[in-house]
């Protein structure tokens, strides 16, 4: 049932359905809470949305499950760097909303 989540989440995200697409992320993250595939493809979707915060915090737990991640660590630093010139340049919080939603499993909320 948990991949079911995962494998729907990746059919939502290629029909650009991102919102439908993290809920099913969510999901896949409630039965399991290591599963650094539906935290990725979370901020992947929030990424798409220009949700850049959220999509930072969904890569923060995905790096935490899995630090191996290459493509989502580099994502993560760009994202991270853009949000911090942002905040300088408008002396301020800068990037989209942040997150709220269930528990991660490092004791955080998911975006």
């Amino acid at each position: 049932m948990l991949q079911g989540y995962n494998k729907k989440a990746t059919l939502l995200y290629l029909q650009r359905r991102f919102c439908d697409a993290i809920a099913e992320c969510r999901r896949a993250l409630e039965l399991q809470p290591y599963h650094f595939g539906a935290a990725s493809g979370m901020g992947l979707c929030h990424l798409q949305l220009g949700e850049h915060q959220k999509a930072v915090a969904a890569f923060d737990i995905a790096l935490s499950i899995n630090p191996t991640l290459a493509d989502i660590r580099s994502l993560h630093g760009s994202l991270k760097k853009s949000l911090a010139e942002t905040a300088a340049e408008a002396g301020g919080g800068g990037g989209s909303s942040s997150g709220s939603g269930g528990g991660s499993p490092m004791g955080g909320s998911l975006p």
